[in-house]
């Protein structure tokens, strides 16, 4: 989770959702990535990841920025390398 004043780039989202994560070192492979974010000032998505194929829709939710991932069965993962992969996906200047 993240605070509401954290803003993400929908590039960044786009990107980071449609990679290979059983590619990067301690990400593990992920099955399912569902997310609400902050993508604008006062522009909320619903992104998901599922079976690769990556959507974003408008959504009300406000109070916070909340990622969910569901890795596939075995996969060894690392959490500090999906706090680095969020981190990457936040919006310069963002709080």
């Amino acid at each position: 989770m993240f605070p509401s004043s954290v803003c993400f780039s929908e590039a960044r989202v786009i990107a980071a959702l449609g990679a290979d994560t059983g590619a990067v070192s301690g990400l593990g492979r992920a099955e399912r990535i569902k997310a609400v974010l902050r993508i604008d000032d006062d522009e909320w998505v619903l992104a998901q990841r599922v079976e690769g194929r990556v959507t974003l829709a408008p959504t009300a939710w406000r109070r916070d920025n909340r990622i969910e991932v569901q890795l596939m069965p075995g996969s060894d993962w690392d959490p500090r390398a999906w706090d680095a992969l969020w981190r990457g996906v936040v919006r310069a200047g963002s709080k």
